[in-house]
């Protein structure tokens, strides 16, 4: 990366602090940038594979939780009643365009959250349906930071093992783009407050960049992107997908509901079992007693917990 490149997108960095303007008025200024650098987008075509999520809850009681999440709809990504209720701009969404986030590791989207004691946590499977044909083409954001805090404790992420064994990863020719990315990623691993709150405009406008990008002379864009967890650095990554590529692939598929028993030092989370769903008929969600209700479970957002 060069002084001038760093000085420009240390300029935008102060405009988006400075200013009100919303997100997408910086997609023009970083695309501009990333043209004249002649930026090479690292992306893949990922297999089908379950993707996981969570969703803090805060209720009077365990009914209230299941009522709210009857519905399959409601684990995935928020409707317009939801974003009405309970969404802030966030990564790669604005108030307006839900995005579906997950993760790869069955833990991480927990300590995204970042939920309260007492809270409720319903943590969900999304699997691809069965009658799924497309093809999932993500872009790759922090790539030499996905691999070099996932390889220290020897994660079991699938993605891990992709970027990895990429051939590219050491050329000349990603020299230059592997500097800018990592200037970049270091936005998507910000822990974001109300003071500078100012670097979700940053980071969705690269999302917005990259998904509305084509990879090929079809035309087709990009389903969404690979990004590092500030949460869950040693365990897996986080996932963002646009909806219109959830709606056509992937369905829920299992959820549990926990309840936040304490927040221990270092971001840990003890947790008690309640339940997990019995049944997904008619897009109705049932639930019953999780095999091993009042059970604690301590989590550590630095322990892999992806199961193969």
């Amino acid at each position: 990366m060069t002084t001038l490149e760093k000085a420009y997108l240390d300029r935008i960095l102060q405009l988006a602090r400075d200013t009100r303007q919303p997100a997408e008025y910086f997609v023009l200024p970083l695309n501009e940038l990333l043209v004249s650098a002649e930026f090479r987008v690292t992306n893949y075509k990922l297999d089908p594979m379950p993707v996981y999520r969570a969703q803090s809850y805060t209720a009077k009681g365990l009914e209230e939780v299941q009522k709210e999440f009857s519905h399959p709809k409601r684990f995935s990504y928020p409707c317009k009643n939801i974003l009405e209720r309970f969404c802030k701009p966030g990564r790669c969404n604005t108030l307006k365009k839900p995005v579906f986030y997950g993760s790869d590791d069955s833990a991480i989207g927990v300590f995204e959250i970042r939920p309260e004691k007492g809270d409720y946590v319903v943590r969900s499977i999304f699997a691809p349906k069965e009658n799924s044909t497309d093809e999932l083409h993500l872009v790759t954001l922090g790539y030499n930071k996905i691999v070099e805090s996932l390889g220290q404790h020897e994660s079991k992420s699938g993605i891990l093992k992709m970027l990895r064994d990429d051939p590219m990863r050491f050329t000349s020719q990603r020299q230059h783009t592997n500097a800018l990315d990592n200037y970049m990623s270091e936005w998507f691993l910000k822990e974001v407050n109300d003071e500078n709150r100012y670097y979700y405009k940053l980071t969705t406008a690269l999302y917005e960049l990259y998904v509305n990008s084509t990879y090929d002379n079809t035309g087709r864009k990009f389903d969404g992107i690979i990004y590092p967890s500030v949460a869950g650095r040693f365990s897996g990554v986080n996932l963002a997908f646009e909806t219109n590529y959830v709606d056509r692939n992937l369905e829920l598929v299992d959820a549990v509901i926990y309840q936040v028993e304490d927040v221990l030092p270092g971001d840990n989370l003890r947790l008690r079992v309640y339940s997990k769903i019995d049944s997904i008929i008619n897009d109705m969600v049932t639930w019953m007693d999780a095999d091993d209700i009042g059970k604690i479970w301590d989590f550590c957002p630095d322990t892999p917990v992806v199961y193969s």
